[in-house]
């Protein structure tokens, strides 16, 4: 079986190496030593050669695995603020790697979760997702503001975690 991942979570390069700052990276790992191709869509950061490894990362082996890196962002903001440009690459990057595979997995929150289900969709592939989180209940900003930007938070929050519901309507499986 050939397998097709996206996370979210940003890994980080150094000297060819991947480092990862959240175990969620094990999930991966393991399921590459059942299958027979496993590719992981995920943004990636890459640093100088000589970059000191931050204590807070793990070295990620990916000598099972294939990572096809996206445009690095840490953030809703941060994606939203390549959406513009890069929105189209993407869509049809994620489309030829779905086409390539015969499962698409989405680790969410993630917020490429609509182009990752659309591509799964559009190419009749099944998809499978794991949530991690729950965006309204983790958003600091919307604990740490008042008035108006407490607003605004809580209704971004609510508009992601429906995208995100309504996307992972036709999942195959939801853990």
């Amino acid at each position: 079986m050939r397998v097709l991942i996206h996370s979210g979570t940003a890994l980080e390069k150094i000297n060819g190496n991947f480092y990862a700052a959240e175990s969620w990276f094990r999930t991966p790992q393991w399921i590459s030593r059942s299958t027979k191709q496993l590719t992981l869509w995920a943004p990636v950061k890459e640093r100088p050669p000589n970059f000191p490894i931050p204590p807070d990362r793990w070295h990620f082996k990916t000598d099972r695995m294939r990572v096809v890196p996206i445009d690095y962002f840490n953030s809703y903001v941060s994606c939203y603020k390549l959406w513009p440009k890069r929105s189209r690459a993407w869509e049809r990057d994620i489309g030829n790697l779905a086409r390539e595979h015969d499962v698409v997995m989405v680790r969410t929150p993630t917020p490429l979760i609509s182009l990752v289900s659309k591509a799964a969709y559009n190419m009749k592939k099944p998809l499978v997702a794991t949530v991690v989180g729950d965006i309204l209940a983790q958003s600091d900003r919307i604990i740490g503001n008042r008035g108006l930007k407490k607003l605004l938070y809580t209704w971004a929050g609510k508009f992601l975690a429906w995208q995100e519901t309504k996307c992972l309507h036709h999942a195959e499986k939801v853990w």
